[in-house]
């Protein structure tokens, strides 16, 4: 099996095609040179919340664990 090179998850994920960020000029030459392919297309949602009412519960983690796996089989060849 091939190593996870990386895979990025933003809390807002629609950010990355905001023109303010890319009309912006400091950003512009960084956000021109993030390769969108390893960035998920999702984020973490809250379905619970964890023992202490602030973090994401077990559900939230699960669910967004198993997206994971499925973005990182479409994006990387498995020996």
């Amino acid at each position: 099996m091939n190593k996870i090179k990386y895979i990025f998850s933003l809390v807002d994920y629609e950010d990355l095609y905001n023109n303010t960020y890319s009309y912006n000029s400091a950003c512009k030459l960084l956000a021109e040179l993030v390769d969108k392919r390893y960035i998920c297309s999702f984020t973490l949602k809250y379905l619970d919340t964890s023992i202490d009412k602030t973090h994401f519960g077990p559900k939230s983690n699960r669910l967004f664990a198993e997206k994971l796996i499925d973005f990182y089989d479409k994006i990387y060849i498995r020996n």
